[in-house]
């Protein structure tokens, strides 16, 4: 319920029912997970962020830790903290910053700092598909210890960015590790 003084509202509290556990939990402990549980958990999530972004809010954090579950497999998005409105007839709530999401669960475009504070949803759709992964393999599809190792993960799995990509990258850092990136790549 909203405070007296309207104007004053700036937080909002979310009141959720009490889960189990969180999905990273769910993953570790358990066996792993049947079609029909992964096809259910996957239809819940995917409903939950259709409702978000049809409201203009991205999470900004999706992660296994992020989702709460029972045991009849309800699931429920949590933790809201780094979410954003995004609605282009209001504008856009706050700065949107790269640092967003758990570096395993983050895009390659935010990792590498291309449309770092030009984003929308789409980068919760990249999370969906991390966590999916992981559910299916019951580990990290891009686990790595930091954001230089991450990047070099996306480019041995994914290749090396276009140059109509590489040409929008202000960052000069980024720029000089893909120039070394490149020419490791050319050599091999």
């Amino acid at each position: 319920m909203p405070p007296a003084d309207i104007k004053g509202f700036e937080e909002l509290y979310l009141v959720m029912p009490t889960m189990s556990f969180d999905l990273h939990q769910a993953i570790r402990m358990c066996d792993p997970m049947s079609k029909a549980q992964l096809q259910d958990m996957t239809s819940q999530l995917l409903h939950a962020l259709a409702f978000m972004h049809q409201a203009g809010i991205v999470h900004r954090d999706l992660k296994p830790g992020n989702l709460m579950v029972n045991f009849d497999c309800d699931l429920m998005v949590a933790d809201f903290g780094l979410a954003k409105l995004i609605d282009s007839s209001i504008g856009t709530e706050g700065d949107l910053t790269d640092y967003v999401v758990t570096r395993w669960f983050r895009p390659p475009e935010l990792m590498l700092k291309y449309q770092a504070k030009d984003y929308d949803s789409k980068i919760d759709m990249w999370s969906v598909g991390c966590i999916l992964a992981e559910m299916f393999l019951r580990k990290v599809l891009f686990q790595s210890k930091d954001a230089t190792e991450q990047a070099k993960v996306f480019i041995k799995l994914l290749g090396m960015p276009p140059l109509t990509v590489v040409e929008k990258i202000n960052d000069q850092s980024v720029l000089s590790f893909l120039k070394r990136e490149a020419k490791k790549h050319a050599k091999s």
